[in-house]
């Protein structure tokens, strides 16, 4: 417990046995303030760091971060270095461990004067600091760098000043990119001083969802073998579809990309655990040993097969009919495999600028979301609700359509009802995003918001909206 102000400011939690506070390592880091008239003790120098980070990309689309310190014109202080590869490959990243770097290059009496572009250090550290320190840095991705940094300007005596300038020299940047391109990572020591060391988190200001992040993060990561197999076929296949390779953290928020609704962001986090009940998780099963295989093709069913590969009815109609609506839209499908299937947030369409379509992006991760989340539930009731009788070739399209639509109306009602739906597409995404698949086009008006009966066009069989069956509250149907 460290003691301070209020006795509540005290109780720190997720604190290593046998540690001991101390109030200098909770004393703030001083603030940005204008300069002051010169020092009259001639062993205080004023020394100005350019400080600066970029990131690169090799070959196979992997990036790496690099840093630099630029101090004057031929000065032998200046250096670029690669951020070790146990921190984020970020801008960011590379700029804290710049900044750590010319605070340990500096002595502790010296006026330090860090210049960035990015304001992301100084906020960080004034504005932001005691909120990241009451929460023990939990969810900061830099927090190991910043923890050392924050504790090594405490040590000092001399000011420090941060100094956010749009315009840095371009000899900076320059250092940073051939930094990021080094062969070798370059070690950063992030130890921080017994005396200076604030430990754990304030439990006062702690949410129990932090709480629950840091327990987590100190039980330590656990690895299953399906899921990291699992990431790494869909980074290699967003990276031959985009030509740049995806991080994990990326993989991971592409499932919960805002285009994609609740079911198909559902389906896609278990699939990439490879969690579904398919297979060889029959096998044990008593009774069920027969789901194993499949049916219809004779072999054991895996989530690529059932997706991609199986002759049932329904897998390769509703493919088909993804297909031949796209191409009203435009003239490229993407080669479907299970990588980019799983990856659909990913994907995206460019015009012959490179330049992002935003409408035509959309409507891809829709139509391949909707298509794939429907041939999984359609497999499902085959196999169990119905005991392997596959449904007819006219349901199939109708509840196919019936997914599009279900998906227009949501946005058609958001477009319309923005206030009540911050965040949301706008009308005018939504317009783009249709544009060109609708039935009947050509009759509707400019702007078909609020338009009464609007449908996906490209169906072999007319449509019928399905029969909502309404039950009373005992769950009986009326």
């Amino acid at each position: 417990m460290l003691v301070l102000n209020d006795i509540s400011e005290g109780f720190r939690v997720f604190v290593p046995r046998g540690a001991r506070g101390s109030p200098a390592a909770a004393r703030a880091v001083q603030r940005p303030r204008r300069a002051r008239s010169p020092d009259a003790d001639e062993e205080r120098e004023k020394v100005l760091v350019f400080i600066a980070g970029a990131v690169s990309r090799d070959a196979e689309g992997k990036t790496s971060a690099g840093g630099a310190l630029w101090y004057a014109v031929d000065d032998v202080r200046n250096e670029g270095f690669r951020v070790d590869s146990v921190y984020p490959q970020t801008q960011q990243a590379a700029e804290a461990a710049a900044a750590l770097r010319a605070a340990r290059s500096v002595r502790p009496q010296d006026e330090l004067v860090l210049i960035s572009s990015n304001k992301h250090i100084s906020e960080t550290l004034t504005t932001n600091l005691s909120g990241w320190e009451d929460r023990g840095w939990v969810g900061n991705p830099q927090g190991g760098i910043f923890k050392s940094l924050v504790a090594r300007l405490r040590g000092r005596s001399g000011a420090t000043f941060f100094l956010v300038k749009k315009q840095i020299p371009a000899v900076v940047r320059e250092l940073a990119k051939s930094g990021s391109k080094r062969s070798r990572t370059d070690s950063l020591d992030v130890s921080v001083p017994k005396d200076l060391s604030l430990h754990g988190a304030k439990l006062a200001t702690m949410t129990q969802r932090q709480l629950y992040v840091q327990i987590k993060a100190l039980r330590g990561r656990v690895e299953r073998p399906a899921t990291v197999a699992r990431v790494a076929l869909v980074s290699e296949a967003i990276r031959d579809v985009t030509g740049q390779w995806p991080t994990e953290a990326q993989v991971w928020r592409s499932i919960r990309h805002k285009d994609l609704s609740k079911g198909v962001k559902f389906f896609l986090y278990n699939a990439m655990h490879d969690a579904q009940i398919i297979g060889k998780y029959w096998k044990h099963i008593p009774e069920c040993g027969d789901r194993e295989m499949c049916v219809t093709c004779g072999v054991r069913e895996d989530l690529e097969h059932v997706l991609l590969k199986c002759e049932r009815v329904g897998q390769n109609q509703i493919w088909t009919h993804a297909k031949e609506l796209w191409l009203q839209k435009h003239p490229d499908w993407p080669e479907l495999s299970l990588g980019t299937v799983l990856g659909c947030g990913f994907m995206t369409v460019k015009d012959e600028r490179g330049r992002t379509l935003t409408g035509a992006s959309r409507l891809l991760r829709i139509l391949m979301s909707e298509s794939t989340y429907l041939i999984w539930k359609l497999r499902n009731e085959c196999v169990i609700r119905n005991d392997g009788v596959a449904p007819s070739e006219r349901e199939v399209s109708q509840r196919w359509r019936h997914s599009l639509n279900i998906r227009l109306d949501s946005d058609k009602a958001m477009a319309s009802s923005r206030e009540k739906f911050p965040g949301k597409p706008l009308a005018v995404e939504v317009l783009e995003t249709w544009a060109s698949v609708l039935e009947d086009e050509d009759q509707l008006p400019a702007n078909w918001i609020k338009h009464p009966r609007v449908l996906v066009g490209a169906a072999r069989y007319p449509y019928s909206p399905p029969i909502r069956r309404v039950t009373d509250r005992r769950g009986r149907h009326r």
